[in-house]
């Protein structure tokens, strides 16, 4: 059974000397062993690829803390998440008044 193309799911970009394939709400499901066939007029080609997908982490868990605070910085702290992995970066959205 061959990837198809999903519109807003499974995307394939196809540029001179590279194709893309995006996995937009790839499911743990979607883990597995996949060939990968690449042919054209001069040939063929295939690569075995193991796709692990990993759920979103949780959300992180309170309390959730400001100390430190300056005029231009403060240090931030929270609990890891109590469902699925922990955190590799974060982005911090920031409003000034």
């Amino acid at each position: 059974m061959g990837i198809r193309e999903e519109p807003g799911r499974v995307t394939f970009d196809n540029k001179l000397g590279t194709i893309t394939l995006d996995n937009l709400r790839a499911e743990p499901g979607d883990s597995g062993k996949y060939n990968l066939l690449l042919r054209n007029d001069l040939g063929m080609d295939t690569i075995a690829l193991n796709v692990q997908v990993v759920d979103a982490p949780g959300k992180p868990e309170g309390p959730f803390t400001a100390s430190d605070v300056c005029p231009d910085s403060c240090l931030l702290s929270w609990n890891p998440p109590k469902v699925g992995t922990s955190y590799t970066w974060i982005v911090i959205l920031v409003l000034l008044l």
